[in-house]
């Protein structure tokens, strides 16, 4: 992606501290850097993993790290339609659409049950947390 993008990075930074930069840089933040409303979840699906870090007054209050991603979502469009991961990563990208399922399209239902369970990992850590 880099290369197509035509830049040049200059530095590699760890996920909680690139996410530390993003909460006191972003609109959640006043001009002092203090974190809005006291208390703000960052999400960052990745392929494999979703981390999730849990600010609390401008500061990290807890982490946690759940070993699913957009990966499990291929995985499973592959085990429904008998189709490689490669061809349903494809699919998920040019077709998934969750707004308006039809109850034949087994594709975004599919895509919905594991964003479903992918959904109740994250809200079984936001209830954990308060």
């Amino acid at each position: 992606i880099i290369n197509s993008l035509d830049l040049n990075p200059y530095a590699l930074d760890v996920t909680y501290n690139s996410i530390n930069k993003l909460a006191n840089y972003s609109e959640y933040t006043s001009n002092d850097g203090q974190v809005i409303g006291g208390t703000v979840a960052f999400i960052d699906m990745g392929a494999t993993s979703i981390s999730v870090a849990i600010f609390k007054n401008g500061k990290l209050d807890f982490t946690r790290m759940i070993k699913s991603g957009g990966d499990n979502i291929d995985y499973a469009l592959s085990q429904s339609l008998n189709m490689s991961i490669k061809s349903t990563e494809s699919i998920k990208i040019k077709d998934g659409n969750l707004l308006n399922i039809k109850e034949d399209d087994i594709s975004n239902l599919t895509i919905k049950k594991a964003v479903d369970d992918i959904l109740e990992e994250l809200e079984r850590i936001l209830q954990f947390y308060s």
